[in-house]
């Protein structure tokens, strides 16, 4: 039945998973780094939020085996979209502080004080709404989901 092939996809996106807690605060971008299995139980550690030498930053919020592809297109030619991704969002923060978010269908460009991405963005948005920075945002969100942890990376203007 056509039912079963959609959860065979998704077991298959989960066994990989790479969801994640990413935050900007309107001047610095953050990302955690926790990699979780299919059973939510933590795999490792991955970079989630890079800067190009543009002065572009990005983050990606989503499953795993889409990390290391947009990785290379942003250090790449990017003059073609973005690769297709199975789930999630990359983050572009252009190097003049502007917003755009990547969906898997064309940018969409936001206009915000503050943003937060993932499964820990509630947690991140309220912690920042409350006068967090970014990088805190993310350390409250780790206490909160369960998917979010490990280092964080912490991308200045």
């Amino acid at each position: 039945p056509n039912h079963l092939k959609t959860q065979d996809k998704r077991r298959k996106s989960w066994e990989s998973e790479c969801v994640t807690t990413i935050a900007f605060d309107g001047q610095t971008l953050a990302a955690d780094s926790r990699l979780t299995s299919c059973n939510n139980a933590p795999a490792g550690e991955i970079g989630k939020a890079w800067k190009t030498p543009d002065g572009s930053r990005w983050a990606h919020a989503g499953a795993g085996q889409d990390n290391a592809k947009l990785r290379e297109w942003a250090f790449g030619n990017r003059n073609d979209p973005p690769p297709k991704i199975e789930e999630g969002v990359l983050v572009h923060i252009t190097p003049d502080g502007g917003v755009r978010q990547w969906w898997g269908e064309g940018w969409i460009e936001a206009a915000a004080e503050r943003f937060a991405w993932g499964s820990g963005e509630h947690c991140a948005l309220a912690a920042m709404m409350a006068g967090a920075e970014a990088k805190r945002a993310v350390e409250i969100s780790s206490y909160l989901d369960n998917d979010t942890g490990g280092a964080i990376t912490v991308l200045p203007a």
